[in-house]
């Protein structure tokens, strides 16, 4: 009877995804705010795929932190609300570049892509600075931070920086050329993905990042 109990207990606790985590909420929620620093105080924690995501506001900013079971701050997401929208691309990718430089003084920046979005023109500075890699959105026509995105130890194992990314993406077939990228997380794995052009037609990616191999390549 005692183990028909006992397997009971077991099978609600992992329908429930109710597994012990090294940290506690508590901990997750201050292990987020020195992440981000400056003053940013914690607003929600929630459980998420094994860790906690938390939700922080400071600095005219807001944040997504993700803090793996073990303690592991994975990933940071901050938007600007008051970034505002532009309409044109009144900047240059090489003065992009320089605003994001600005912003990010220790990375090594590359690629940066023109974007337009529901939102307004937006630049995107992918970056690569000691174990992190990221993107800094930047209005195109001020500079201004709109959004960024940055996983802390994404190279600590090794692995590709996004400018590694961008030249497999070309080398991939003759006259691709990079149009959009994204870093996320897919089947528990890092990954870059997006869109090429290749002759006028697109062509869906998916790399992965520590390997370097391509998960997908075709047409859209």
């Amino acid at each position: 009877m005692k183990r028909g109990i006992t397997a009971l207990l077991a099978l609600a606790l992992a329908l429930t995804g109710a597994t012990a985590l090294a940290v506690t909420q508590d901990e997750a929620r201050a292990l987020a705010a020195q992440a981000v620093g400056e003053g940013a105080q914690p607003t929600r924690v929630e459980r998420d795929d094994g860790g906690y995501e938390v939700s922080l506001r400071g600095d005219g900013a807001t944040y997504e932190v993700k803090v793996s079971g073990d303690g592991a701050v994975v990933e940071i997401e901050e938007t600007v609300p008051g970034a505002g929208r532009a309409s044109g691309f009144a900047l240059t990718e090489d003065e992009a570049l320089t605003a994001a430089q600005a912003l990010r003084p220790g990375a090594s920046f590359a690629p940066v892509l023109a974007q337009r979005e529901d939102g307004g023109r937006v630049y995107e500075a992918f970056y690569a600075e000691g174990d992190a890699i990221g993107f800094l959105r930047l209005n195109a026509e001020t500079g201004a931070l709109v959004s960024s995105k940055r996983f802390p130890t994404a190279l600590a194992q090794g692995g590709l920086t996004p400018a590694d990314a961008a030249e497999l993406v070309a080398s991939r077939e003759s006259g691709a050329t990079l149009a959009e990228m994204d870093i996320g997380e897919e089947r528990g794995r890092l990954v870059y993905e997006g869109e090429a052009l290749v002759s006028g037609q697109v062509f869906e990616f998916e790399i992965d990042l520590l390997s370097g191999e391509f998960v997908e390549w075709k047409r859209d």
